[in-house]
């Protein structure tokens, strides 16, 4: 039981939290969505190439994704204890680390635009659409981490709203220029990336001038701030590196896994590359929740184990019960889909996905609520890479591969029974949940 906290109170803060950043995730997956319902009137080949140019994109900010979680793990536990120096020279580390990363991703997705894209098809206008995409695009990289970071930094000390806030008038500017370039000036794929990168500078100069005007805030960085102490960045690496190489691989698999159904043909491709962006926009409400509870699992880790045990449970079991209310959903979209994207080659297919998805979205769910949330916060991000990769390794790809290059099956039987693995890591993380050692404080020095 907790006795210090009732599990209302947990589960209102727990709301709280998950509800804004929930929204604030499903405002940006909603602008990828409305990105292919508009391109979807230009045709399959569109979707098609933006979607696999998109997949760069994705690689990109699972790389910042995983700098934001681990700044998130680290910065929730330091402010509990009062160490808000520290939290100002993680966060000023991160940003090295991140605009490293955003430099080289622009750099490499700007000059070789067209061999990215040509590894996942080879269709001619599919090619050429997505490395318009991708050149356009890829200046986005170097304004996307910082703004991310502050969103993730504001998130671990409970400050929601802001990001929300500008999540919203920036998702507004994005499908306004969308239509805006897309249509009235019959700019097509270059519109919708420009529309993006427009977006993207614009939520960067909020959170800069923010941050700087601010001089008493946590994210306020001064020049000394990068001069990052050892023990700061020992603890930081040593939750970073896990976390990095679990985002790495997995998005690497899904990103080999769409290289090998892209390649069974464009047009059905773009109904799953569409269907999965249906599924997207629920995924983000469980990516919500998942960063929610590690917020709270970090602030409470200064409590003892007992409790910390217990609020985990509790936690696991609502993310159980997010994913029926989520399968639920996604059945019922999986009804009108295929009539809101009826310009599709296969638009009939889209539906089939959506319905593929749902039927392992519950132990998807719980596999988000308990890697992201609860075994990150708490101190054991090598596990979640363990299970993660073990998976990967052992079931996804070589099944993929097997099904996709050696069978005749259809692309979404192929989908089924790869998404199988969401069982898997479910029975792989029940066997280190009841175990008595997942549970780990970060450990911060004192900083002059």
């Amino acid at each position: 039981m907790l006795k210090k906290f009732s599990y209302n109170s947990i589960l209102r803060e727990l709301l709280v939290l998950a509800i804004p950043i929930a929204c604030e995730s499903f405002l940006f997956q909603l602008v990828t969505f409305f990105d292919n319902y508009m391109i979807s009137y230009l045709g399959s080949a569109q979707v098609t190439g933006v979607s696999l140019a998109n997949r760069v994109t994705f690689i990109f900010f699972i790389f910042i994704f995983g700098l934001g979680t681990t700044f998130s793990a680290y910065a929730s536990q330091a402010f509990s204890k009062k160490k808000f120096v520290h939290i100002k020279q993680a966060f000023a580390y991160a940003l090295v680390i991140g605009a490293t990363i955003g430099i080289i991703f622009f750099c490499v997705s700007f000059v070789f635009s067209k061999e990215i894209v040509n590894i996942f098809i080879e269709e001619n206008d599919s090619l050429n659409f997505g490395m318009t995409y991708l050149k356009i695009i890829s200046f986005s990289y170097l304004f996307m981490t910082y703004s991310f970071l502050s969103a993730m930094g504001f998130k671990s000390i409970k400050y929601v709203k802001i990001p929300l806030i500008i999540t919203i008038f920036v998702v507004l500017i994005n499908i306004i220029f969308n239509y805006i370039f897309i249509f009235e000036l019959s700019m097509g794929i270059s519109g919708a990336a420009y529309a993006t990168l427009i977006a993207r500078i614009i939520e960067f100069v909020f959170y800069f001038f923010y941050n700087l005007l601010n001089v008493n805030f946590y994210y306020h960085v001064r020049i000394s701030d990068f001069i990052v102490s050892k023990s700061v960045k020992i603890a930081y690496l040593s939750v970073l590196m896990p976390v990095l190489l679990h985002e790495v691989c997995w998005v690497l698999s899904i990103t080999v896994l769409h290289a090998f159904y892209a390649r069974l043909g464009g047009s059905e491709y773009a109904s799953f590359a569409v269907a999965s962006n249906f599924f997207d926009l629920c995924f983000v409400v469980m990516h919500g929740m998942g960063l929610a509870t590690g917020v709270i699992i970090g602030h409470l880790m200064v409590k003892d184990k007992k409790h910390v045990r217990s609020l985990g449970i509790f936690l696991s079991v609502i993310g159980i019960i997010l994913g029926f209310l989520v399968a639920f959903i996604l059945f019922v979209t999986s009804k009108f889909a295929p009539i809101i994207f009826s310009n599709l080659d296969f638009p009939e297919l889209v539906g089939t996905f959506i319905s593929i998805f749902a039927s392992v979205v519950v132990f998807k769910c719980f596999t988000s609520q308990v890697l992201v949330g609860i075994f990150r916060a708490s101190g054991i991000p090598n596990i979640c890479f363990y299970i993660e990769v073990g998976v990967i390794v052992f079931y996804t790809l070589p099944v993929a591969y097997f099904l996709v290059f050696f069978t005749n099956f259809r692309l979404p039987l192929i989908v089924f029974i790869v998404n199988f693995e969401e069982i898997l890591k479910s029975i792989l993380i029940l066997i280190e949940f009841f175990k008595d050692d997942w549970i780990r404080e970060i450990h911060y020095e004192e900083l002059t």
